[in-house]
């Protein structure tokens, strides 16, 4: 359905060329399927760093008994579902 094709005859141009992309994920073992809008046409799916970290926070710290040094890295991010009419699920035959 997402193939360009070169049609012989102009009835067999494929309309739904370049309409969406496709992406495969190992995750979904079955035939089921989802399609998202274009998120510029309909917001569904929000994502963003919380309190403005723009990447992962490395903190370092001496411990003042043996000298060594302790690394500790976070990473504040989040995801969430806000609208449901930019997505669609199909459970598959």
């Amino acid at each position: 359905m997402l193939a360009a094709i070169t049609p012989s005859k102009s009835s067999d141009v494929n309309p739904w060329t370049n309409f969406a992309e496709l992406i495969v994920d190992a995750n979904i073992t079955d035939n089921a399927w989802y399609i998202f809008a274009d998120p510029a046409a309909a917001p569904t799916i929000v994502f963003g760093y919380v309190a403005g970290s723009e990447g992962p926070q490395v903190r370092t710290e001496i411990d003042f008994d043996t000298r060594a040094v302790k690394v500790a890295a976070g990473l504040d991010f989040a995801v969430g579902a806000i609208d449901f009419r930019g997505a669609y699920f199909n459970a598959g035959a």
